[in-house]
């Protein structure tokens, strides 16, 4: 696990961001999937990292409470705050995304251990949580997008 660690905390983060409907969730789904490519699917809302009270805990719990739908995107329906159609996936349109969410804590937690409570540190240990309940190969990683959806989040991402 530490390899996988020291890993992560190497990949390059870019940071995607858009102008209205600009084809954003389009591009980000033919890319998911890569081997060399972590993104959360479709917009994921990350703005609690800017709060002042920043820590790996609280972190945690407002990432799950701005994003409710996240381990089990079934719940969505038309009127969800940026849906993207992540509850009507698949040929028949009735497939969705489901994740553990307590496999999802533990592997937050096990990352975040001995870190700084950093914005960037509490963020990886969420793109590296989601890297491991999704079964993606950490050694093949090159890239994390972050899509921080306007262009005001990105400017203070950066």
């Amino acid at each position: 696990m530490q390899d996988e660690i020291k890993k992560f905390l190497k990949l390059k983060i870019i940071y995607l961001s858009n102008h209205s409907s600009s084809g954003n969730t389009f591009f980000l789904s033919l890319i998911d999937g890569h081997k060399n490519i972590l993104n959360f699917p479709g917009y994921v809302n990350l703005s609690f990292i800017f709060d002042k009270d920043i820590d790996f805990a609280r972190s945690l719990k407002k990432f799950k409470t701005k994003n409710p739908f996240f381990f089990n995107t079934s719940k969505m329906n038309l009127s969800t705050e940026n849906h993207q159609g992540l509850f009507y996936l698949g040929e028949n349109y009735d497939e969705y995304l489901f994740y553990d969410e307590k496999k999802f804590d533990q592997h937050f937690f096990s990352f975040s251990q001995n870190l700084e409570e950093t914005k960037k540190n509490i963020l990886l240990a969420l793109y590296f949580a989601y890297s491991k309940i999704t079964n993606k190969k950490i050694q093949t990683l090159k890239y994390l997008i972050i899509y921080t959806y306007d262009h005001q989040n990105t400017i203070n991402f950066s």
